[in-house]
């Protein structure tokens, strides 16, 4: 194979192999061995004195193992589908969603002293992850992956049932959060945290949209 075909080769394995969401867990899991992350954590002050990396670093720090080990594995497996799904939504989640998404926060909540956490950037994967496999029409033929081969394997039509159905679920989570005030699958964040359930309504809306411009796109696309 010549030098061309070798560049052709790794530019499409670049492609489909999801190096970005890897790449992003590797970062996540990095803050978390540091032993400054308030550094890093998101908080009002902080935003007062210039430090705009806190839009970023505050959705990988956690407080504790058991805060951080949730947010992080379940970070691994979305991060993957969706960026298998699409690379460009995945990067605007984190380019663009993940500082939108502390500003509004301070917005919901202007008494935040502080925020860490992926839940919120969790909640937009998941979202994201349904629209993209079950909504978004045109997909090319001859796709390879779990999306693809759940698609072949339950219809279509099935998938966004299923895809609805979470959805609904997610909203009963929602209430769930805002009505009991902690989380549903991690009840204790420590010591003086209180949960944030407007993060995760917020995280869905962000994933929601981010959806939708892939969706015009590739109705834009295929005219």
């Amino acid at each position: 194979m010549n030098a061309r075909g070798q560049r052709a080769r790794l530019t499409h394995a670049l492609r489909r192999w999801s190096w970005l969401s890897l790449l992003a867990s590797l970062i996540g899991l990095m803050a978390n061995a540091l032993p400054a992350q308030h550094l890093l954590a998101f908080t009002a002050e902080g935003m007062h004195r210039g430090q705009w990396w806190r839009l970023w670093t505050g959705h990988f720090v956690h407080y504790g193992s058991a805060h951080f080990w949730g947010d992080w594995l379940a970070f691994v497996v979305w991060a993957a589908l969706v960026e298998a799904e699409s690379r460009r939504v995945f990067a605007l989640t984190l380019l663009v969603g993940a500082p939108l998404l502390s500003l509004l926060l301070v917005v919901a909540c202007p008494s935040l002293g502080e925020y860490r956490g992926l839940s919120g950037i969790d909640t937009a994967l998941v979202v994201e992850l349904i629209w993209l496999r079950g909504f978004v029409a045109n997909r090319n033929a001859g796709e390879t992956g779990i999306g693809p081969w759940l698609s072949e394997l339950i219809g279509r039509r099935a998938l966004r049932l299923v895809g609805g159905l979470c959805l609904c679920l997610l909203v009963c989570k929602f209430g769930y959060e805002f009505r009991v005030g902690r989380a549903l699958l991690a009840h204790d964040l420590g010591a003086s945290v209180l949960l944030l359930p407007s993060a995760h309504v917020y995280g869905a809306l962000l994933g929601l949209a981010l959806s939708w411009t892939e969706r015009f796109r590739v109705a834009n696309a295929a005219c």
